[in-house]
């Protein structure tokens, strides 16, 4: 018997985990008692960008390639035909002498292969983590007891940006050949004869390919991402120009990106040899073994984008 087996497992695991925290303006302004004609301006201007980018490229490859094969037993050209095995690197063909002669029979031929290959990519953390405060514009401003013809202003602006991308690209392959065969057995040219069977040949593959990809985006605890003004003009002279202004921006991005490509080639081939027995004066049986191929795949993906 000739037994070549084959077990592989590959597993690849990555984890991206992100957390922006962004903190604002939330300072208090006031002017008071300007004189005439004054300028008074309280201007806040805001901005808050983040960004997160996750690339995410794995390539799982796998090839087996096995071959099993038997050699040929023979018995020929004995007056008394006995027993034989086919040649072993360990050990001596046996003979077995007497009786109503012996046969040829060659050895099984096996092949076997297992493989598992599972590939997760997570981007995110406690469910893809969170983008902190964006920093509001929650302050208080005031002007208050400006003199005449005075002008007077109170501005804010914000502007919040949030992206998030994700790109994940996963190749996995999967190559399997295997090739299984038993020798011929003879017995010819004997007065007596005996039987002749040669062995089975099988294969046997078994793949497993997982990938599972988890994209969670960011959390938003921003509230609402607004600037809320708390501003007072108060108290201002008489052809005085006061104003209130506030901006507010906010704008958010996420981009996933998915590349998923599943491989899998199996080819098997299983033979058994010939038995033969032919010219001996008092003949035997001969029969051949199985010859069997099996193959079990299991292809699985997994795309989560929240």
């Amino acid at each position: 018997m000739k037994r070549l087996q084959n077990m592989q497992a590959v597993g690849v695991a990555l984890v991206t985990a992100g957390c922006l925290s962004v903190t604002g303006l939330a300072s208090a302004s006031s002017i008071t008692n300007t004189g005439p004609w004054s300028w008074n301006d309280i201007t806040s201007h805001s901005s808050n960008n983040s960004s997160i980018w996750n690339n995410n490229n794995l390539r799982l490859a796998n090839s087996n390639w096995q071959s099993a094969h038997t050699g040929s037993a023979n018995v020929s050209g004995n007056t008394m035909a006995g027993n034989k095995m086919p040649w072993h690197p360990h050990h001596h063909p046996v003979f077995s002498w007497g009786g109503s002669g012996g046969g040829a029979s060659s050895g099984d031929a096996h092949n076997q292969n297992n493989t598992a290959m599972h590939v997760s990519a997570s981007n995110g953390s406690n469910n893809g983590g969170s983008w902190g405060n964006a920093g509001s514009n929650d302050g208080w401003s005031s002007i208050n007891n400006t003199g005449p013809h005075s002008t007077n202003r109170v501005e804010s602006s914000v502007s919040n940006n949030s992206a998030v991308h994700n790109m994940n690209t996963v190749y996995a392959s999967n190559s399997n050949h295997q090739t299984a065969s038993t020798g011929n057995a003879n017995v010819s040219g004997n007065t007596v004869g005996g039987s002749t069977n040669t062995g089975d040949s099988n294969n046997w593959n078994n793949t497993a390919m997982d990938v599972s990809a988890n994209n969670t985006a960011p959390s938003n605890t921003m509230g609402n991402w607004s600037a809320p003004l708390n501003a007072s003009i108060n108290t201002t002279g008489p052809g005085s120009s006061n104003s209130v202004t506030s901006h507010v921006s906010n704008n958010s991005t996420v981009t996933n990106d998915n590349h998923v490509s599943l491989s899998n080639s199996n080819y098997q081939t299983a033979s058994t040899g010939s038995a033969n027995v032919s010219g001996n004066t008092v003949g035997g049986s001969a029969s051949t073994g199985d010859a069997s191929n099996w193959n079990s795949t299991d292809l699985s993906v997994h795309l989560s984008n929240n």
